[in-house]
């Protein structure tokens, strides 16, 4: 049996940590209710210092940090929780990051005993050469579709759920899904991001289908926001993985991520890619991978 032991923490615009310390797959289940907190100083807090016996979780959205906690309640490692509230994270939290973007994780597995980084960062494709750029007056300060690389998020999430997780991408996938086709509720701060990028809506009518109403108007927070086609996207992986399932978990979880990077998903991308004169080929994205290597390091004050 795996060890239900180990840490993860997500380094990119989403910011997330992971820890669960528990014996057995069950223990969350059976004890995660036991919480105790207090005052983190002598001064008066609305925010005491939280605390748990089992595990921890601690993300930038009240539903990051809920679908991390309930993957550990239902018996996952950190791994799988820390897979769960990134793809969550892509949903509602879109003002810092998505499933679009790239994503930089740490995990540290206790039966290694070593931190290892997982690079999910994207790549320029092949084509972004530097004739390419300056023949075309591209501006890779700019925005939109000329300074864009491969999508890394995905990669790097499902290559720690791959080695180091337990559940499938259907389980950990879930709540991402649900929010995305069914709606969640949009937060200050992201209806604070759109209303700052109304001009660049306009010149990329497409994103106006989810992020303003039909008529134009704009979400206020509280309001519910629906991404039916990435709940689409997230769901073809899942078909992806029931239908190497026989393999066993982690070929499910190859073929979700191969759908994505090599399949059809992949294919609709690189032809909008092109539709907007981008120089992504097919391949850029087949031949993409998240490293897995050591992190730098180095020591401050002795640490």
């Amino acid at each position: 049996m795996r060890p239900n032991l180990g840490l993860l923490a997500l380094t990119a615009t989403l910011a997330l940590s992971v820890l669960c310390v528990t014996e057995t797959p069950n223990v969350a289940a059976q004890k995660g209710n036991v919480v105790r907190a207090r005052e983190a100083s002598d001064r008066p807090t609305q925010r005491p210092l939280v605390g748990g016996r089992n595990g921890g979780a601690s993300a930038g959205h009240p539903l990051t940090t809920a679908a991390a906690f309930e993957i550990l309640l239902k018996g996952g490692n950190a791994f799988d929780a820390g897979v769960a509230a990134m793809l969550v994270g892509g949903v509602v939290e879109q003002d810092l990051y998505s499933l679009g973007g790239e994503g930089l994780v740490l995990v540290y597995p206790r039966s290694e005993r070593k931190v290892t980084s997982v690079v999910g960062q994207g790549w320029a494709p092949k084509g972004a050469t530097i004739d390419w750029y300056t023949a075309r007056h591209k501006d890779l300060d700019g925005e939109g579709l000329d300074p864009a690389v491969i999508p890394g998020a995905i990669h790097a999430a499902l290559t720690v759920l791959e080695k180091w997780g337990t559940m499938s991408f259907e389980q950990v996938s879930a709540r991402a899904i649900e929010y995305a086709r069914d709606g969640f509720p949009l937060r200050p701060r992201t209806a604070a991001s759109i209303e700052g990028n109304l001009d660049f809506f306009k010149k990329w009518p497409g994103n106006q289908r989810y992020w303003l109403k039909p008529d134009g108007s704009m979400y206020k927070p509280g309001e519910t926001i629906k991404l039916p086609t990435l709940a689409h996207t997230l769901t073809l992986m899942v078909e992806a993985e029931h239908a190497a399932a026989p393999r066993g978990r982690a070929a499910g979880v190859v073929a979700a991520r191969d759908r994505f990077y090599k399949g059809d998903i992949a294919r609709e991308m690189v032809a909008f890619l092109k539709q907007h004169q981008a120089p992504f080929e097919l391949d850029d994205f087949a031949e993409f991978f998240a490293k897995i290597e050591e992190p730098a390091t180095t020591n401050y004050r002795g640490y």
